[in-house]
């Protein structure tokens, strides 16, 4: 069955939003103690989007071994014990998520079907998540007798694509070893960590000095919807990219060489592509990062599951028949720049704080109407996890052996278009996703495949340089 298809039947019979303490205890879901913490600002913005736009991400793990899927549903118990914001239920004051109540929710939703390929047609609907919770599915695609792709879909209110990745290891970890016990890790928000900005209006600076520079020369070229609709009428269609070990390591010492990252070479490509597409010449493009705070609050646990996530902006002269490793340096220096400028530690809560008084003023069915079809329609995106093992992705679990690993994700607030890119086993998966109708199938395929004749034209010239 496939997750992506009506909520009521990829989730089975919806649960009551009575769904008791008693009931959560019986199953294992709930503490000796619930607990209750506020939701921070960047986490009302989601809230206040979620019918907006489509926030959810997918980590799909291709694992090879002997199983007894009736172990399953008892690692989804454990892992909401080890990680309680996946349990937590949503209490709303004036329509906006105020606060999670920890340990309420069932575990995350199961679901089975039949397929020789998990990333075959693979896509996102829009859907709205059930304050009662959860807010994820695990998509269990069979392949043969001992072939599996697990495909663990989460809603960006209670986690961020590095946290899908820990979630995936640690759901490992326990079918791996079935009775094992992780010790729990507390989500407090990123409030905990590092300060919102001040309130009141002096909120808003950090935006408004960011859309004023946004007004500076040079103005970016958009990439103009093929049609506009709704979230519920669209679908984000995702196109992976796979490129072998060799290759990518061909990338990575090309890119390092030129003073440039894998990101930012992804990055060169994607953009390089969009503009090709155009057929307009050399544009500037705008191209959004997501940036993962974690690795800049040294007091921050590894481990900890929840949104932690803001974005920096670079904007990029694109010339489609130029050189991908200049413009991979200019990217990774733009990412850099905008880094040391502290862009990443505002630019969530002060578009936060917007995109909430905008809800408020406005209500849900009003933005939820105007939002996708004029607001962020022509802005690309890539998001980078780097490589899966220094997230403690490991290639075995006791009789399972994890064979690939890829990361997906709907484009959401950051534009029509994003690349998804992650590393496992020295391959290297570009998931391309793009929200149709903005971006026709047709066109998203070819934007696609113009990236992966840019990455492979870039590997082959470093694979010959290296040779020569």
């Amino acid at each position: 069955m496939d997750v992506n298809d009506d909520d009521r039947t990829a989730r089975g019979p919806r649960r009551s939003a009575s769904w008791s303490q008693r009931d959560a205890r019986a199953h294992g879901t709930l503490r000796d103690v619930t607990s209750t913490r506020a939701t921070n600002l960047t986490e009302r913005m989601t809230d206040a989007l979620d019918r907006c736009f489509t926030m959810d991400f997918s980590t799909l793990a291709r694992v090879h071994g002997e199983l007894d899927e009736r172990a399953i549903p008892d690692a989804l118990r454990a892992l909401s014990q080890r990680h309680p914001l996946l349990s937590a239920r949503v209490i709303r004051r004036a329509g906006l998520a105020t606060q999670f109540a920890l340990g309420e929710a069932p575990p995350i939703a199961l679901s089975f079907r039949d397929a020789q390929d998990a990333w075959a047609s693979f896509s996102y609907r829009h859907r709205v998540w059930d304050d009662a919770g959860p807010r994820g599915v695990l998509d269990v695609v069979r392949h043969g007798p001992h072939e599996r792709t697990f495909v663990l879909t989460l809603h960006h209110l209670v986690s961020d694509g590095r946290s899908g990745v820990m979630v995936m290891r640690d759901l490992l970890r326990l079918l791996g070893e079935p009775g094992r016990a992780l010790p729990p890790v507390e989500s407090p928000g990123q409030a905990a960590y590092y300060p919102e900005p001040v309130r009141g209006w002096r909120r808003l600076r950090p935006t408004l000095a960011a859309l004023s520079a946004m007004q500076r020369p040079p103005q970016p070229v958009r990439l103009r919807p093929d049609a506009l609709a709704t979230p519920d009428e669209s679908e984000v269609v995702v196109r992976p990219i796979v490129i072998d070990p060799e290759r990518t390591e061909a990338l990575t010492r090309a890119a390092r060489e030129t003073g440039a990252t894998l990101h930012g070479l992804v990055s060169a490509a994607l953009a390089m592509a969009v503009a090709r597409e155009m057929e307009r010449g050399e544009v500037v493009l705008d191209v959004m990062h997501p940036v993962d705070l974690r690795r800049r609050v040294p007091e921050m646990p590894r481990d900890v599951v929840g949104y932690y996530v803001s974005s920096v902006s670079t904007r990029l002269r694109t010339d489609p028949a130029g050189d991908p490793l200049a413009l991979a340096r200019e990217a990774t220096n733009g990412v850099r720049r905008a880094i040391d400028a502290g862009e990443h530690w505002t630019s969530a809560p002060g578009g936060g704080a917007v995109i909430v008084a905008a809800t408020q003023l406005m209500g849900r069915a009003l933005t939820s109407s105007l939002l996708p079809k004029h607001v962020f329609t022509g802005a690309l995106a890539v998001t980078n996890l780097g490589v899966l093992e220094q997230l403690g992705l490991e290639h075995a679990y006791g009789p399972l052996e994890v064979r690939a690993c890829g990361f997906a994700a709907a484009p959401s607030i950051l534009g029509s278009l994003l690349a998804a890119v992650s590393t496992f086993r020295g391959t290297l998966t570009i998931a391309v996703g793009h929200t149709v109708p903005l971006i026709s199938r047709e066109r998203g395929e070819r934007i696609a495949a113009h990236t992966e004749e840019i990455l492979a034209r870039a590997a082959d010239r470093a694979a010959l340089s290296l040779a020569g």
